[in-house]
């Protein structure tokens, strides 16, 4: 009733189109389903389809679909009264809590590693493919084929018996339209039939179909493949249910399913008839649900949506096409939560050399820019996309085309600037669902780098990283408070080159294992050249921030260092990392020590306070040095910190800190385990890191020259 109402209301309008402003408004999570779980149904996104093909018949129109995440009524309105009044053509908008983003298509070329190697089609698998004798469906079909694969396809004729010797064999030797159109007026003349254009058109189209249909199960056949065909209304609940019921009784499985069904009806909006779009629409639409409902996840291994770039950008005529198209895109996002172990695909594929899109259809994209897939390229791809794509890329766009041209990326905040201040830049919505931001380390931009150099190099330490993944998720889901970062792994690090910078992607995807009241996000610090995370940790967001019950250690004796002698001789660390006071107790139980906390204006140029301040994060992993040094004879660097735990509501120290660091067990005589907690001189815990861990190394000893 949503799209479809949608488009009763616009159809109407004609011409009049060109003048207008139009807002649709879903609640699928913020983000259009893809990152977050909201109450709306994913049907919504036809909702993103239509006016795209709308964009495309009147560009003057201001058009754009907006999703909220969990607002309350009164701030929805807000946000749809400024979105309706301003003249900003991103053509989506997600609203989350304050933030606002808009979606950017990223070019991400297919990793040549494995992800998922269990998705290589086998011997023993059963495929069910709906349009599968006809298309791009069967050319896919036919390079999945091993020798004794099954494949079951649904189509919406039965299959086709030998071609008929009807006219003495003539219509056999016309092997295109326009040649067999020509032998069947001949003939049907010659048997005083007077047939109308139409009729003929008819038979010629139903001649070539069915020719398709017995050519393609042919080469299936002939591969090695079992093919079974049923003529089957997969609109129709009962039909198509009951053949899904009957593979499961025959084989006991389902392995993978190919969605390809659908038909076209191109018309301009304004000649589109209540019929035809619901026609195109539930085709598609009506027969995706009742896999939903069918499918048995649990043996499911694939299920692939084949969906089109025309819902993901628009192109003219094609405004069912495209709704259809965009909803199952949402559908695909949400059965990837639901099924953890089936790789979920939207497939949104440009035009082919072959397939549905009619040569009109394939001028359009020209015009555009496009380029139709050539078919050898796209069915190799394919193949590719099972074996090395891994399940979080759940919507694709396949094919060579201006993508990034059709999208207006744009992010705004209402947030104050000085809330997350190291987020420099925008945050962008990225592959998978993942918020993304992009930024350069250098000197100039992090001068604190300076201050933190292993062998001549500016190195960000873990520290930072804490802080970093800590504020871009904070950045990036405004309205949920940052509690701790778990798990933070120092898997490469930083390094930057002597005078170099430095590009790095810090990406934020939230997980679909959460609690009530509180959501987890998981969070890399990666190259973007190189494809690798630098930096891996989680984020635990809850809605209400409270105090960590935390045990506070009882203080140890043991030696007493002199800090300045101790940075000087031992430690690397110079100017902002020298926050140690006093160095009051160190003993194969821990450390205790007198510490400074850090300020964020004496990092970076901007104003704003630390969620943890790395200072303080970065002192604890030097005490695992020092203690490292003094016991075994080797210094340690960290490699995780099990969890970082932040403390609300308190107001700045007026002095020193206490930190009493505790060493724990270790599952290898090469790694300082440890616990940190620092308190105030009231007795109130200001920051805790719970199971932290260095890693210890005696080529480590080089940087600092103990004399002490």
């Amino acid at each position: 009733r949503s799209v479809i109402s949608l488009f009763r209301l616009l159809q109407p309008i004609g011409e009049g189109l060109a003048n207008i402003r139009v807002i649709a408004a879903s609640r699928l999570g913020g983000t259009f389903g893809r990152d977050a779980v909201g109450p709306g149904t994913p049907l919504a996104g036809g909702l993103n389809g239509m006016l795209n093909c709308v964009r495309d018949e009147y560009p003057q129109a201001t058009l754009r679909a907006v999703d909220f995440n969990g607002q309350t009524d009164d701030t929805i309105a807000s946000h749809l009264a400024d979105e309706l009044l301003a003249d900003d053509r991103s053509v989506e908008a997600g609203h989350t809590g304050d933030a606002r983003y808009s979606v950017a298509t990223v070019e991400e070329a297919l990793a040549d590693t494995p992800f998922a190697p269990h998705l290589q089609p086998a011997a023993d698998w059963v495929v069910l493919a709906t349009g599968g004798a006809r298309g791009i469906t069967a050319e896919l079909l036919e390079e999945m084929v091993v020798p004794g694969i099954t494949l079951v396809l649904l189509g919406r004729t039965p299959e086709p018996a030998p071609e008929s010797s009807i006219f003495g064999g003539a219509i056999a030797s016309a092997t295109d339209p326009a040649s067999l159109k020509r032998v069947l007026i001949e003939q049907m003349r010659e048997r005083g039939e007077m047939p109308k254009p139409v009729e003929i058109d008819r038979a010629v189209q139903k001649i070539l179909t069915e020719r398709e249909v017995r050519a393609n199960l042919q080469r299936l056949r002939a591969k090695g493949a079992t093919v079974g065909y049923f003529a089957c209304d997969v609109r129709n609940e009962a039909a198509f249910g009951g053949v899904i019921d009957g593979i499961y009784a025959n084989y006991g499985r389902i392995d993978a399913v190919l969605h390809g069904a659908g038909v076209i009806e191109d018309k301009r909006i304004a000649d589109k008839s209540d019929d035809s779009f619901a026609r195109v629409l539930n085709t598609k639409l009506d027969s995706s649900f009742i896999l939903t409902q069918k499918l048995r996840p649990e043996t499911l291994k694939l299920l692939v949506f084949f969906t089109s770039v025309a819902g993901r950008y628009g192109n003219r005529g094609q405004i069912d096409y495209a709704a259809a198209n965009e909803a199952c895109n949402r559908l695909a996002w949400t059965l990837s939560r639901r099924w953890p172990e089936t790789r979920v695909i939207a497939a949104n594929w440009g035009p082919w050399d072959a397939g549905m899109a009619s040569e009109g259809v394939k001028r359009q994209f020209r015009e555009r820019g496009i380029e139709p897939i050539p078919v050898d390229s796209g069915r190799r791809y394919f193949l590719r996309e099972l074996a090395c794509g891994p399940k979080h890329e759940v919507e694709l766009v396949i094919g060579k085309g201006p993508w990034q041209q059709a999208e207006v990326a744009s992010v705004s905040s209402k947030a104050a600037a000085s809330q997350y201040p190291l987020v420099r830049g925008p945050l962008r919505m990225g592959a998978g669902g993942a918020l993304v931001l992009t930024h350069r380390f250098g000197l100039d931009s992090d001068p604190y780098l300076g201050d933190h150099m292993i062998d001549g190099k500016p190195v960000l330490p873990a520290a930072a990283a804490t802080e970093w993944v800590a504020q871009v998720v904070g950045q990036g889901w405004p309205g949920w408070q940052v509690a701790e970062v778990q798990e933070l792994r120092t898997l490469a690090g930083v390094v930057l080159e002597p005078g170099a910078t430095r590009e790095i992607e810090i990406r934020a995807k939230a997980t679909s294992h959460s609690g009530p009241g509180e959501q987890t996000v998981t969070v890399d610090i990666a190259d973007p050249s190189r494809k690798a995370p630098l930096y891996r940790a989680s984020v635990r967001l809850v809605e209400h921030l409270e105090a960590p019950v935390v045990d506070v250690p009882q203080p140890i004796a043991g030696l007493r260092m002199d800090p300045h002698q101790t940075y000087e001789r031992m430690l690397f660390h110079t100017g902002r990392f020298r926050l140690l006071t006093e160095i009051t107790a160190v003993a194969p139980a821990g450390v205790d020590a007198m510490v400074s906390p850090s300020s964020l204006g004496e990092w970076i140029d901007a104003e704003g306070e630390w969620l943890f301040d790395p200072g303080l994060i970065d002192v604890a992993a030097q005490l695992a040095w020092i203690w490292g040094r003094t016991h075994r004879q080797q210094s340690a660097l960290p490699s995780r910190f099990g969890r970082v735990l932040r403390v609300p509501g308190l107001p700045k120290p007026k002095g020193p800190l206490s930190l009493r660091f505790r060493i724990k067990p270790a599952d290898h005589d090469q790694a300082v385990r440890y616990d940190a907690v620092f308190i105030d001189e009231e007795g109130r815990v200001r920051l805790a890191m719970l199971d932290a861990e260095s890693t210890l190394s005696a080529a480590l000893n080089r940087i600092g020259s103990e004399r002490l």
